[in-house]
């Protein structure tokens, strides 16, 4: 192999390997976005772990409640409040809380719009780029990478779910407001713990088998290119 071939290769490789990283963050992004603003799901699983007898909520609000809180968290409506008899559900610490929530979401749209642009721009580059074998094999290893990270995490999840969603709060917010009391905070008695393992157990799982089937057609490139 010449010195251009194999420089050609190794950067082949790399764009490989910046493609599965940028899938991996793209997929990921789109399932919390997409399943995290379903005001449909959220009001299922909130009612089915977080029953009326838990919360003093009607079971009829609910619906009415995800739809309002889903719109805010998309970026629909720029203030989030939920009114009943007159009267707001929600105190002021819990709002300031969603705000940051919001934020969140917007930050996973923004990633969702940028890995997704970055993965179209790296798969025309291999398109043009010579030495679809090597490309092929940074994709495979680094869908491998990116699984074996996630698969770190899950791990933990599974081992000790409130150690890592605390672990998350901190990392994720840089305030206290997370830290609530569910007898003065109604958001706390609609989002147990049940319900955030929902959310995990769905998200995670799409996400691995997104994950599979970018590993197998990278199988397939591969040997396709042999």
């Amino acid at each position: 192999m010449t010195a251009q071939r194999k420089k050609g290769s190794v950067a082949a490789f790399l764009i490989g390997l910046a493609l599965a990283l940028a899938l991996g963050i793209a997929v990921l992004s789109t399932l919390v976005w997409c399943v995290g603003t379903h005001d449909g799901l959220m009001a299922r699983w909130m009612l089915e772990t977080a029953p009326p007898g838990d919360t003093g909520l009607p079971a009829a609000a609910y619906a009415p409640l995800c739809k309002a809180l889903c719109s805010y968290l998309r970026g629909g409506t720029s203030v989030f409040d939920f009114l009943q008899g007159g009267v707001s559900l929600f105190n002021t610490s819990e709002k300031l809380h969603l705000a940051d929530c919001a934020a969140l979401f917007r930050f996973d749209h923004q990633l969702m719009v940028w890995s997704w642009t970055a993965a179209g721009v790296l798969l025309v580059l291999l398109l043009v780029w010579r030495g679809a074998g090597s490309a092929a094999g940074g994709l495979l290893t680094g869908t491998l990478l990116v699984v074996a990270g996630v698969a770190g995490l899950i791990i933990w999840g599974a081992a000790d779910f409130s150690g890592l969603f605390l672990t998350f709060h901190r990392v994720a917010f840089s305030n206290d407001l997370w830290m609530m009391n569910p007898a003065t905070d109604l958001i706390l008695r609609l989002m147990p713990t049940g319900f955030f393992v929902r959310y995990a157990l769905v998200i995670g799982g799409a996400w691995l088998l997104a994950e599979l089937a970018v590993f197998w057609l990278a199988r397939w490139l591969k040997r396709l290119a042999k």
